[in-house]
């Protein structure tokens, strides 16, 4: 049975004679009765934010018999909501972002005229007897041992802050500890003077307002350099205990926003449905390959080509379209096509064959090759086979197209099993498979034979094929799904569904071909606008001006629910971990004298006019190249312009050409 947490509240009225009186000889007649009880994040809230919680919410509800010229007493058996709830009064000992907290829930009793009035819990008799009475099993679990659920550090950066309350053994020696509280094992040390668990840790009691959750800051942020769970656990382990310590330490460091951010590699999510084939030339799977620039024809790209069903590949160093035609005169058209969504594909010539042909064309998610993982897979082999022929035969890579064809035959006409130790060449078009072994160890001759002989021979031999190919496909199609259903009972054993919503606040990791080594890869806090389908979601940047991007679940991590407030604090990060502000206009350019290099005056969205900065030329062409053309092309008439452009372009023909790396600092 699980305690109850609730709150109560009782409105009485006196007659007006007798508010001379003392408290307790007054005639108070009750109004109103009210109680309720804390669920969720409430149950986590420290006491005295209970107790303001349930005075905030008493007078809200109460309005209808509490807004009256005269005013009313608000009584109160917690000292410090006195004061809380006295603008002319401050209390110095509670921490600052439990006085924010509480200081806004005062804000809404300023709208009153009240006087707030401390008495004892024995005299608030009818509100504590409202509070009991919900709780029946309260007597019955006294001995049990408190448990406290530590919470996430409010603050991005908390030992930044001046006013971050560092622990000390003194405030843990001052804490008051009663001997009902205290877990088994716990006992008094004389040489720390304070309580210890397993010889020498030391106890860590819950009474102390967030301790627990200030020692992990402590060891994990900071110098300690942000380790992960296992080290910051055996961190704080060596030195206090407390009973929820790994689960806490294990909690904190998962909800740190700097190590979610920093975090490699992309969120595992299972896998969604795809296309597949049921027989031969029923789906065609393709992707292009890049490759040096072959020293023959020019050519950089082969297209690889994929029956779904059988495995089998032909290699295309030509366009698509020539390509997909030149497959479908010799094998018959396919009716379904999948590929990727990169311009060599998604183009009017390629959709036009596909509406001449009647084919469907489905493309694949953006930047999600596993999506097409069927000629991904391919891809990696072939270029195996290639490097290792190369060598092989002492070639240039610019050699490759050479081999080409080589490496098309090996990869049809081995056994693999996915097709129960056949080639694909056999399953596609029961050929016999011809490795070079077939040529040493072949022994069939020329054999002669009349016209009918032969005839009849053909004929059985089309028969016998006809039967061989339907148990053949029957066979290979059980072997696929098996494997296939296999490698999906793999794959979800180590993904994780997602396990956000829209309105939550994610961490979302671009696309970039060449990030910077040390820029944050998965930047946000990104509030979730719309889900477009099961696997991709629209989210939207929480600074000025608002850019809404779509991303893959895989490249989504949860940071905090819808509830989250969102505070200077988290648009300051946000707007770091994206790589600043961004760039609303240039205002002119100079030569700096000492470095002699030109800078562009910069205009940051959102900042004022007098915060605008000198940038150099050649961050700016890296980092945000469209705007700064742009810019330049307006001007270019200008002589100051001309005599810019002209010395860059001079200075970058001196240098070796080498490609940018886009910098993490500016967004577009």
């Amino acid at each position: 049975m699980h305690r109850m947490i609730l709150w109560s509240a009782v409105c009485t009225q006196v007659e007006e004679s007798e508010l001379e009186k003392p408290f307790d000889k007054q005639n108070h007649r009750p109004l109103a009765f009210l109680s309720g009880r804390f669920t969720g994040a409430q149950l986590r809230w420290p006491t005295i934010e209970k107790e303001a919680y349930a005075i905030v919410e008493s007078v809200k509800r109460l309005e209808y018999l509490l807004l009256r010229p005269g005013g009313f007493h608000l009584f109160t058996d917690h000292r410090n909501l006195v004061y809380i709830f006295n603008p002319s009064a401050t209390d110095g000992s509670m921490q600052r972002y439990q006085a924010d907290k509480l200081q806004r829930w005062a804000m809404a009793m300023t709208s009153y005229r009240y006087v707030i009035e401390h008495i004892r819990g024995d005299d608030n008799a009818w509100a504590d007897m409202l509070s009991r009475w919900g709780n029946p099993q309260a007597n019955k679990i006294e001995d049990a041992s408190s448990v406290k659920q530590i919470v996430v550090v409010p603050q991005f950066s908390p030992l930044e802050d001046e006013t971050f309350d560092w622990p000390t053994l003194d405030e843990i020696r001052s804490a008051p500890q009663q001997q009902q509280t205290r877990p088994e094992g716990v006992s008094w040390s004389e040489e720390r003077a304070c309580f210890v668990a397993d010889g020498d840790r030391v106890w860590i009691p819950h009474e102390i307002s967030n301790i627990s959750q200030r020692i992990c800051v402590v060891a994990h942020a900071g110098r300690s350099g942000h380790r992960g769970e296992r080290t910051t656990t055996a961190s704080v382990a060596a030195w206090c205990w407390w009973p929820r310590l790994v689960d806490d330490v294990v909690q904190f460091v998962r909800s740190c926003i700097h190590c979610v951010a920093t975090r490699d590699g992309r969120e595992p999510r299972p896998y969604g449905a795809a296309i597949h084939a049921t027989k031969p030339n029923d789906v065609l799977h393709f992707d292009y390959l890049t490759l040096p620039e072959d020293e023959n024809s020019h050519n950089k790209y082969v297209l690889v080509v994929k029956d779904d069903f059988r495995g089998f590949v032909e290699l295309y160093a030509r366009t698509c379209a020539t390509s997909l035609l030149a497959w479908s005169h010799r094998y018959g058209v396919v009716w379904q096509w999948v590929s990727d969504q990169g311009t060599p594909f998604k183009n009017q010539v390629v959709h036009e064959l596909a509406m001449k042909l009647g084919a469907n064309h489905h493309f694949t998610t953006a930047y999600c090759p596993w999506a097409n993982g069927t000629v991904e897979v391919v891809n990696r082999l072939l270029l195996k086979c290639i490097r290792a022929v190369l060598s092989e035969r002492r070639l240039s890579p610019s050699k490759w197209e050479t081999v080409l064809g080589m490496v098309q035959a090996a990869l049809n006409q081995q056994p693999s099993d996915k097709l129960g130790r056949r080639a694909p060449a056999t399953a596609f078009m029961r050929l016999p498979a011809t490795t070079p072994l077939s040529a040493i160890f072949t022994t069939d001759g020329v054999v002669e034979m009349d016209v009918e002989t032969l005839r009849t021979k053909v004929q059985q031999h089309l028969t016998e094929t006809a039967q061989v190919l339907e148990m053949m496909h029957s066979e290979v199609s059980d072997i696929s799904d098996r494997r296939r259903l296999q490698a999906r009972v793999r794959r979800a054993a180590k993904a994780k569904p997602p396990n956000f919503s829209v309105g939550d606040f994610v961490l979302a990791a671009p696309v970039i071909s060449m990030p910077n080594k040390l820029a944050i890869k998965w930047q946000g806090p990104k509030r979730v606008v719309h889900a477009l389908t099961d696997w991709v979601f629209e989210v939207d940047d929480l600074n000025v001006p608002h850019t809404k991007t779509k991303h893959h679940v895989s490249r989504l991590r949860f940071y905090a629910e819808s509830s989250r407030g969102v505070t200077e604090v988290l648009l300051q990060y946000a707007l770091h971990s994206q790589g600043g502000h961004c760039v609303e206009a240039f205002y002119g350019i100079r030569c700096n004298a000492v470095t002699k290099q030109w800078e562009v005056e910069v205009k940051w969205l959102g900042l004022d006019a007098l915060e605008n900065t000198w940038e150099t030329y050649s961050s700016l062409k890296a980092d945000v190249p469209v705007l700064l053309d742009r810019y330049c092309n307006a001007h270019k008439d200008e002589p100051e312009f001309a005599e810019m452009i002209q010395d860059v372009s001079r200075r970058s023909t001196r240098k070796r050409p080498r490609p940018n790396h886009p910098r993490p600092r500016r967004r577009r």
